[in-house]
């Protein structure tokens, strides 16, 4: 899985699932209120940060994509961590190709 593609997911994420309205894409994470080490390690399954400027404050994405079980149930399944200023949330999401703006919670059927 690509880099790209995954800030593509967390785009959707932050827009269809969040409904927040990004305004300017930040990339230097110095310009970040906190600290993206909320999945820092070992990990080798794909990964992407991504941030934005947004109508509610600065917003900050951390994403692991979760390969094995995408092709298991046949969808995007990722790990997103999230940050809205001092708000924080994590979890599993997954979304289907066919419907890239319907995010579920939980990495989908077992």
């Amino acid at each position: 899985m690509e880099v790209s593609t995954i800030e593509g997911l967390m785009e959707s994420f932050a827009t269809a699932a969040l409904g927040l309205e990004l305004t300017g894409r930040i990339r230097d994470l110095n310009q970040l209120p906190h600290r993206l080490s909320c999945f820092e390690g070992s990990d080798q399954r794909p990964s992407a940060w991504v941030a934005w400027h947004t109508d509610r404050g600065v917003a900050s994405f951390r994403a692991i994509y979760d390969e094995a079980q995408s092709l298991h149930v046949r969808a995007h399944v990722v790990k997103i961590a999230w940050w809205i200023g001092t708000e924080h949330h994590d979890g599993w999401w997954h979304c289907y190709p066919k419907f890239p703006r319907d995010w579920i919670k939980g990495i989908g059927r077992l």
